[in-house]
């Protein structure tokens, strides 16, 4: 079953899912593709990003630093919404 709303930091992804990239005050609707382990590849857009669940239970691209704080993705739910103060 694929979820609707939003789920807990520390749930795994399943394909077919639906995510949501949060960068800053911008959000991103995608969805999961692809689940191997603890790494998940989310597609938002022609984009795909190799993701993986870290031990405080949010996922992180890999490669990028932790300290990168204001990029958030959200299982569950997938919501476009641009800032449109920019």
């Amino acid at each position: 079953m694929i979820p609707t709303k939003l789920l807990p930091a520390g749930t795994l992804a399943i394909p077919e899912m639906p995510i949501t990239k949060e960068v800053g005050s911008d959000s991103y609707a995608g969805s999961c593709v692809a689940v191997s382990g603890k790494k998940a590849t989310f597609q938002v857009g022609n984009r795909r990003y190799v993701c993986s669940l870290r031990k405080d239970g949010l996922y992180r691209e890999v490669g990028r630093p932790s300290s990168e704080s204001h990029i958030r993705w959200l299982l569950g739910i997938a919501v476009d919404h641009l800032d449109p103060h920019f």
